[in-house]
């Protein structure tokens, strides 16, 4: 079996919050990969082993298709500066089961475990593997860009059901 190499990536224009989120995830052994755009730079987040600078906003899933294609790991995954690891389990762990279930990378798995708001209908937060960001949209990447912010997550989950590449994990928090 393939040894996970697991990102987890999110755009940003909070700085203060996402180095706190970056050592966070840091901690739990996650690679990061942020989105920005000016006035910040990747001299903002020297912390984040890779820093994209957009010039114009161009909206969620353009930004997360961008992340997933530049992060090298055969696993992203994609959340906002205010999303959390789950707190009793490394990026390693995650990973491994995680291509357990698909080892051959194609696949989508979002942790329920808090049970917050909208999380059995969306893939808020979801661990991606990279034969699903390579294969979707022509290559693009997991989101739909026609959409500008919402709906994107929803249309993943149901897209990766469809593909029959989706899993809830209850067991997990993030």
């Amino acid at each position: 079996m393939i040894k996970p190499n697991v990102w987890v990536v999110w755009p940003t224009v909070n700085l203060e919050r996402s180095r706190e989120m970056i050592e966070t995830w840091h901690a739990f052994g996650y690679k990061i990969a942020l989105l920005v755009n000016p006035p910040f730079t990747s001299q903002h987040f020297p912390e984040a082993e890779i820093v994209v600078v957009q010039t114009e906003w161009k909206g969620f899933p353009t930004a997360m298709n961008i992340l997933c294609r530049v992060a090298p790991g055969n696993i992203v995954v994609t959340v906002g500066d205010d999303i959390y690891p789950d707190p009793n389990n490394s990026a390693e762990k995650i990973g491994t089961e995680f291509l357990q279930r698909f080892p051959n990378t194609y696949g989508v798995m979002q942790p329920i475990g808090d049970k917050f708001g909208w999380t059995h209908k969306c893939a808020i937060s979801p661990w991606i593997g990279r034969s699903f960001i390579e294969k979707s949209y022509s290559g693009n990447g997991p989101y739909r860009e026609e959409y500008f912010h919402y709906f994107s997550d929803q249309e993943l989950q149901e897209y990766a059901i469809k593909m029959n590449a989706f899993q809830q994990r209850e067991d997990l928090i993030q």
